[in-house]
C-alpha cells in the first residue's frame, strides 16, 4: 500500500474542490438546459397549434375558392343567357 503523506492529502483536498466546482458548474449548465428545453417545448406547442389553425384556414379558403368558382361559372352562364335575350327579339348591339 502506498504511503500517504500530508502533501498527498492536500492534493486530494485541492482535487476534490476542483471536482466539486466542476460538478456545480455542470449542475448549473444542466439547469439552464432544462429551462431551455421547457421553453422550447412551449414554443413548439404554440407553433403546432398555429400550424393546425393555418391548415384548417387553408382548407376553408380552398372550399371558398371552389364555391366562388362555381358562382362565377353560374354568373357567366346567366350573363351569356341575358346577352341572348336581345338576339331572340331581333335587337342587335344591345
Amino acid at each position: 500500500m502506498p504511503d500517504v503523506s500530508v502533501d498527498s492529502s492536500f492534493d486530494i483536498t485541492s482535487h476534490m474542490e476542483i471536482i466539486m466546482y466542476k460538478h456545480s458548474q455542470r449542475e448549473l449548465e444542466l439547469q439552464t438546459l432544462r429551462e431551455n428545453a421547457k421553453r422550447l417545448k412551449e414554443i413548439h406547442s404554440q407553433l403546432s397549434k398555429s400550424l393546425i389553425t393555418l391548415q384548417e384556414n387553408k382548407v376553408k379558403l380552398q372550399q371558398e375558392i371552389q364555391t366562388n368558382n362555381q358562382w362565377q361559372l353560374q354568373l357567366n352562364a346567366s350573363i351569356n343567357n341575358l346577352k341572348m335575350v336581345p338576339t331572340l327579339f331581333g335587337v342587335v348591339n344591345f
